[in-house]
């Protein structure tokens, strides 16, 4: 019956697709609470609930406190009614996730990439994951589609990005497994993915931002991504501060991510550290692995509590929290996510927590959380399954 909730929609499938959207946001949730929230009769309601509840998309989930009489029953979504897949693809890893459709990841295949492989290799090697995971797990006829996610910037005239072409996985995918396929950017679909599984129930605006070698943020308002296709995930990172501040690596000046980023952060270090500290270092270039040794050397010191590094990540996050406050009298989100390898270590967070909530305290009325991210496993993936679920219940 799912499959029937997208294109054009009879007016039965129209009331069946609302009834289980809203139990998959709001449930466990009750029959009465189900009619007000739709805005159906009680008999329609209840009819929609007893079709979903045929065909094994909900179920009864313990009961609710009783106001007087008999306790009410409670619904929830299937959780295995239907499966997705969940792909992340970076220049290290292919990681392919099944999960249900209540997003609990099941199953994970990794395969580790050089970074050169054509877009042909790409798609045959998520195929293969693709059987080893059906051979084990036999639920290929439940399954929506496939979410595919890369943090690596998507060239979005071409949907390509270093060398892999998305568009051409996506069609042979498409056309080899017989499903749906989507594919959009990391940073938006862990968004999506936390979004969905934390937040959905009580708030409709939420900034989530990426603190790592550079930086990254993804909006969303009204429940649903924003609609920013034409805008670069990163593009957050290039908020300007400071119209005579430092050259950023695309060329402007003042850019925030030239006092945030991992290059001036290791810059900033270098300054200040003795030679014995500073071999781990050296390297340089953006997305170079051996980034790998600078961050390791980073969350030492600020595990150590060592007082350089920790006042070099203080004074980056406190130029973080003005390009946050800048997001949020924005977008006035009801939630904030601080994510990302540094963005999440207690230094930074509390630091860009602090100064952003005190340059917006004048200027905004609503309650905001603040928070660093929930998941605790592959978020892109997560997220990536989190868009075909959407595709067919939003």
């Amino acid at each position: 019956m799912i499959e029937q909730f997208v294109g054009q929609l009879s007016p039965k499938v129209k009331k069946l697709k609302l009834i289980y959207g809203l139990i998959r946001k709001y449930g466990p949730v009750s029959r009465t609470d189900l009619m007000h929230l739709s805005g159906y009769k009680l008999n329609t309601s209840n009819r929609i609930i007893e079709d979903l509840e045929e065909s094994e998309l909900i179920a009864p989930l313990g009961l609710a406190e009783s106001t007087g009489g008999r306790k009410p029953k409670l619904y929830a979504i299937n959780r295995n009614a239907r499966y997705v897949i969940g792909v992340h693809l970076s220049k290290q890893c292919l990681s392919t996730a099944l999960l249900n459709i209540h997003l609990d990841i099941i199953h994970t295949i990794e395969t580790e990439l050089t970074g050169k492989e054509p877009s042909d290799t790409i798609a045959n090697m998520i195929e293969s994951q693709l059987d080893n995971l059906f051979l084990r797990f036999p639920i290929k006829d439940k399954m929506l589609g496939i979410g595919i996610g890369t943090l690596q910037p998507i060239d979005s005239s071409r949907n390509s990005t270093f060398g892999f072409d998305y568009a051409a996985i996506a069609k042979h995918l498409e056309h080899n497994v017989k499903t749906p396929v989507q594919v959009d950017g990391g940073t938006k679909l862990i968004a999506l993915g936390e979004y969905r599984t934390e937040y959905c129930k009580n708030k409709e605006n939420l900034i989530y931002t990426l603190v790592g070698d550079d930086l990254r943020a993804a909006v969303i308002q009204d429940g649903q991504l924003a609609k920013d296709n034409h805008i670069k995930e990163d593009a957050f990172g290039h908020i300007c501060i400071n119209e005579n501040g430092p050259e950023c690596n695309c060329g402007a000046r003042g850019c925030l991510e030239s006092y945030v980023g991992l290059d001036i952060i290791r810059h900033n270090l270098m300054q200040k550290l003795g030679p014995s500290q500073q071999m781990d270092l050296f390297h340089t270039d953006h997305y170079h692995p051996d980034n790998q040794a600078v961050r390791k050397q980073i969350l030492a010191g600020l595990e150590k509590g060592d007082a350089v590094y920790e006042d070099v990540i203080k004074e980056a996050a406190s130029y973080f929290g003005l390009g946050l406050a800048n997001m949020i009298l924005v977008h006035q989100p009801s939630v904030i996510i601080i994510g990302g390898w540094l963005g999440k270590t207690p230094i930074f967070y509390n630091k860009a927590k602090e100064v952003a909530q005190r340059k917006i305290q004048q200027h905004t009325k609503n309650e905001i959380i603040f928070a660093t991210p929930k998941s605790q496993f592959d978020e892109i993936a997560r997220g990536a399954a989190c868009k075909i679920v959407d595709y067919y219940t939003t």
